[in-house]
């Protein structure tokens, strides 16, 4: 069952990143690493800093899900280390596609973002319920993080 929650995030990122936007004839692209906040400081459109917190919060209920599958017997390092790899690479995958397909703007900043809510999510399933901010099943607690991720996307 919980394989079958960790396959939802992942399709729907891919859902409201890629296959919700329509193609569009001009390509707008950012690669220069947190060119972003350089805009909110040049134009002071701080809708930039939302969008930035958005990217994280996207990410977040994928690498708090993630870790969950893997096998316990993995030192939690290994694990996190790895979640964080694989959905860093899929970020930078639905960039790719986002860029070549001039779906929406491409920008560097969207993967450094996500790959943070990845790491923040990876890190509260591993230090939550050592820090008993859970109880023994916080599996549980980890899918109901991952519908109320759901419905903010």
């Amino acid at each position: 069952m919980r394989r079958c929650h960790v396959a939802g995030a992942p399709l729907a990122i891919a859902f409201s990143t890629v296959f919700a936007r329509a193609g569009g004839d001009a390509l707008q692209h950012n690669i220069a690493p947190l060119q972003s906040y350089r805009e909110v400081w040049s134009s002071g459109n701080i809708e930039i800093y939302r969008s930035n917190f958005m990217n994280v919060v996207l990410f977040y209920p994928a690498g708090l899900l993630a870790i969950l599958i893997l096998p316990r017997k993995w030192p939690g390092w290994r694990r996190c280390i790895l979640v964080v790899l694989v959905l860093a690479a899929m970020s930078a995958g639905i960039e790719y596609i986002q860029y070549h397909y001039a779906l929406g703007r491409c920008e560097i900043d969207d993967v450094i973002h996500n790959t943070a809510g990845t790491l923040l999510g990876s890190l509260a399933a591993l230090l939550l319920p050592r820090l008993g901010a859970v109880g023994p099943n916080h599996k549980k607690y980890a899918a109901e993080q991952m519908v109320g991720g759901c419905v903010c996307v």
